[in-house]
């Protein structure tokens, strides 16, 4: 018996586990979708971190169970039902299952969607980021999670880029000053998904099911979300790497949809451009990951002339603040 049919075995007593299949998705945890005969469901997916690695940072899986835990019920936002947890090695938690499909326009392709339901989509999209960024973060059931500053937002990536191939990154540190010359007053913060666009969300036709892929949240400044959503508007952004997108707002109908949730948004060009730094920043080092054998994804090299982007649209942003 695998550990997760263990885990399902102790967590629904008296279903059997018929079928467990991997489902696609990162690197840094295992996902899979069961099926049970005689149990309260009849599909369940199952998050595990690694055997045998602390769960520490994307590898504490129930990190991730806990803010769906605080965001079930939270008006406007939809995300996976915690059903079981498990602190064992591996931690690990089970969730109600979405149903939906996962499609990236600018990256992905839109496939069988028509330039109408792109739209719908990624509205929707905007709309419900801005409902996530007004559930309240006082609560209990976020104690202990310290908040995050924008500077060590911008702290934390810039680590991640020092690491990696500097041919990939030219000019990220002249960048980076700038950045940390003018960081913004936060005059709120709440919680934050961290890779917030329409390829982490499910979706049955136009209707969001669920965010998912919450590796990476924080409690910091909305508009960290809000600037890296919104790079996701424009395949132009992405070279060698986008292809055509019917459909997709422009990031200005993308913010006014957000806005009429959330309300006004300020000072957004700088957090465009950190975003623009993020995105240089999480590319080069998975690319960095491939080159050095941790994992094979021949994909990752279609990546150096988007990084190479990210860092001059990045710098250009400074002409706007």
């Amino acid at each position: 018996m695998t550990t997760t049919e263990a885990f399902l075995a102790a967590s629904f007593p008296g279903s059997t586990v018929t079928s467990i299949e991997p489902l696609a998705g990162g690197h840094s945890s295992h996902t899979v979708i069961a099926r049970l005969d005689g149990g309260p469901v009849e599909r369940v997916v199952v998050k595990a971190g690694a055997v045998g690695r602390p769960p520490v940072g994307r590898h504490d899986v129930l990190r991730q169970a806990r803010i769906f835990e605080v965001l079930g019920g939270a008006e406007g936002v939809k995300v996976p039902q915690v059903l079981a947890s498990d602190v064992g090695d591996p931690n690990q938690f089970a969730m109600s299952f979405a149903p939906g499909d996962c499609v990236e326009p600018v990256l992905d392709g839109t496939g069988d969607l028509d330039a109408v339901t792109v739209d719908a989509r990624a509205r929707a999209a905007a709309r419900m980021l801005g409902a996530l960024h007004l559930v309240p973060v006082d609560g209990g059931a976020l104690a202990g999670v310290e908040p995050s500053a924008v500077e060590d937002e911008l702290a934390r990536w810039a680590a991640v880029l020092r690491v990696v191939d500097q041919s990939l990154v030219a000019g990220w540190e002249n960048l980076f000053t700038e950045l940390e010359r003018t960081i913004p007053r936060s005059p709120r913060t709440c919680i934050v998904h961290g890779d917030y666009r329409l390829g982490n969300m499910l979706f049955d036709g136009v209707e969001p099911t669920a965010i998912v892929d919450w590796e990476i949240w924080s409690l910091t400044d909305p508009r960290v979300d809000l600037g890296w959503t919104l790079l996701f508007c424009d395949s132009t952004a992405f070279p060698g790497v986008a292809v055509p997108a019917p459909g997709m707002p422009t990031s200005a109908d993308f913010l006014e949809e957000y806005e009429s949730v959330a309300g006004p948004v300020d000072e957004l060009a700088w957090f465009m451009a950190f975003g623009c730094f993020k995105t240089a920043a999480i590319m080069s080092h998975n690319l960095k990951r491939h080159r050095e054998g941790r994992y094979d994804d021949p994909y990752q090299e279609r990546l150096p002339p988007t990084i190479a982007e990210m860092i001059r649209r990045g710098r250009d942003a400074w002409s706007h603040l």
